[in-house]
């Protein structure tokens, strides 16, 4: 979607400030601090996005007449083609090199919206593709991964196929801001490169 604006109604009365908006709505809130997800299994869905991947809060210590709303998230879009026919990739993982945390829970101090990972956050993020995903040799297959938008800092990229061949590549992720993306040069697939 291209939307750039969504406006919500609410009763005279009915929101307190300092008000905090968050989405998805299922994290916990606790004053002006909440618990939020970023997923460590993510599932290729041809170019859609789940809500549930998008962590977004928004905060306002009076009424303004509007709570802007702030993305917590970046993306990493790959571009692949295969170098033969046939190649079935399963999965993509990133891992973070320096011990960074790309997923799992994650503590927000929403007046900021300022993120610090947890305890049981995780270093990695396995992108998973659908059975029998046959990779191109002649047009670009795009897969996109929600990363939390910090200094990610380096990152190894190990894509797999079905039958266990990898291909891997570095990646520089200290760059990483909010809603925006963060494409990567064309890769083709050589198993074993």
């Amino acid at each position: 979607s291209s939307a750039q604006k969504a406006t919500f109604s609410f009763g005279e009365n009915e929101i307190k400030y300092p008000c905090c908006v968050l989405i998805p709505h299922d994290s916990e809130i606790e004053g002006e601090t909440a618990t939020i997800h970023y997923q460590g299994d993510q599932y290729h869905n041809d170019g859609v996005l789940s809500l549930g991947y998008i962590p977004m809060c928004g905060y306002a210590k009076e009424d303004k007449g509007s709570i802007p709303i702030n993305t917590l998230v970046g993306l990493l879009r790959l571009k692949m083609k295969a170098n033969a026919e046939g190649i079935r990739l399963a999965s993509i993982t990133v891992t973070s090199e320096g011990g960074k945390r790309l997923s799992g829970e994650f503590s927000l101090y929403m007046p900021t919206a300022t993120i610090t990972p947890t305890s049981n956050s995780s270093t990695s993020i396995t992108y998973h593709l659908p059975d029998g995903y046959t990779l191109s040799t002649e047009q670009e297959n795009l897969f996109t991964i929600v990363v939390p938008a910090t200094n990610l800092g380096t990152c190894n990229v190990v894509f797999t196929t079905v039958k266990g061949a990898t291909m891997k590549m570095r990646w520089n992720a200290n760059t990483i801001k909010p809603n925006s993306i963060h494409e990567q040069k064309e890769i083709t697939f050589e198993q074993g490169a």
